[in-house]
């Protein structure tokens, strides 16, 4: 019953404009006849990327010794709320870390919101003070430093439209971990 008012609604386009597949696949499952769905618009400055990145790797020991980051270490970039998953992702890399040992990563999670004091308790209640790191949130123009200076980026959000720091973090050339429920998963990711 909920969908109805929706396929009422999209009955009456006559085409749409939509991120990628799992959205145009929803659209169709809602009547609007598929090749009248288009692709596209969920997109950053892939050069931006890349080309910042490839400069920080380029100055890779002075801006970690500036930025007092680790090596290696996992990248995360989010606002901090609950659909993010955040909690979980910590309770994870503290399993990750008992497993690998001295040999295990950093985590380091970009950006703020209503959960960071949480979150901090929460890391302390993991014992994670020495391997997770929270730098604060990042104007666009720092964050390729920050993807270039990282060894893979992490979205582990339990709801995510698309997830627009997943095409940014593989413009940087970066390896990444997706949740299934992100809307970028199915367009971006190959699993292995």
């Amino acid at each position: 019953y909920k969908e109805l008012p929706k396929r009422r609604l999209v009955g009456l386009a006559s085409s749409a404009l939509v991120a990628g597949t799992p959205q145009k696949d929803y659209l169709a499952s809602l009547g609007m006849p598929i090749d009248r769905i288009f692709l596209g618009y969920d997109i950053v400055d892939n050069a931006h990327f890349a080309r910042g990145a490839d400069a920080a790797r380029q100055r890779s020991d002075e801006l970690r010794a500036e930025l007092a980051l680790p090596r290696p270490f996992f990248l995360a970039s989010a606002r901090f709320l609950a659909m993010k998953n955040l909690f979980r992702l910590l309770e994870a890399f503290a399993r990750y870390r008992a497993q690998a040992g001295a040999a295990a990563w950093d985590l380091v999670l970009l950006g703020d919101g209503e959960l960071h004091s949480a979150l901090l308790r929460h890391r302390t209640a993991l014992a994670l003070e020495g391997s997770v790191h929270f730098p604060g949130y990042k104007q666009y123009d720092d964050l390729p430093a920050w993807y270039g200076l990282a060894s893979a980026f992490v979205l582990p959000s339990t709801s995510e439209t698309w997830g627009l720091v997943v095409n940014e973090a593989m413009a940087a050339g970066l390896p990444v971990l997706v949740s299934r429920r992100c809307g970028c998963a199915a367009d971006l990711v190959t699993e292995g």
